[in-house]
This record gives structure tokens, sequence and C-alpha cells, in this order.
């Protein structure tokens, strides 16, 4: 059995392409993720959250930016201001206390507190 012209350069013509498939390669090394920008954008972000009352997810940008820096007194004072909405006052004084901990110049949460 003989292949028809037109087919045999089709299925060739696949077989090269099968061949040279396309492989992606990067020289350039993979870019580290600046974490003083993203803790800075968690906190700036749950603050907005807090002043637009949704609590949920001010209190998960809280949490995120703790999560790159527990010693973050603008993380700490953001759930305080976050404890304090939700009325509960014991939490915000204990989150007020960390943060001016970390951080004895910070006046905004030495005015809040």
């Amino acid at each position: 059995m003989t292949i028809n012209s037109p087919l045999k350069t089709i299925l060739i013509s696949w077989l090269f392409l099968a061949l040279s498939a396309c492989v992606t390669t990067y020289d350039r090394p993979i870019k580290e993720p600046d974490l003083e920008k993203a803790l800075a954008t968690h906190v700036r972000l749950g603050m907005q959250y807090l002043t637009q009352n949704n609590l949920q997810s001010s209190r998960f940008h809280f949490n995120k930016a703790l999560k790159i820096d527990a010693g973050s007194a603008s993380a700490h004072a953001g759930l305080a201001e976050l404890m304090k909405r939700e009325g509960d006052e014991a939490m915000a004084e204990d989150f007020y206390r960390k943060a001016i901990s970390l951080d004895g110049k910070f006046s905004r949460v030495r005015n809040n507190y």
C-alpha cells in the first residue's frame, strides 16, 4: 500500500512540527518578591477595607501582613482598630500594646490607644 502524495506531505509536515516543538527558556534570574512593598500594600488595603466597614477583607489583609512580618507595628495597629470596631476592647488593647512595644514612636497608635 502506498500513501498518496498530499497525505504523505501532511504526515511529514506534522512529524516535523511535532519534533521541532517550541521550548521556552528563561535566561534572566527570577526576581525575588519585595516583602517590604507587599507588607505595606496589605496594611494599606486592610486600612482601606476598614474605612469601608468591610471587616472580613480588612482582617484578611492585616493577617497577610503579619505573615510577612510578625513584628509589623502597622499590622498590629490595624488589627487593634479592627478589634475596636468589632467591639472587642480587650483584644484591641492587646494589639495596641503590641504595636507600641514594636514601635514606641508610632504616634498614631499612641493617640488611638
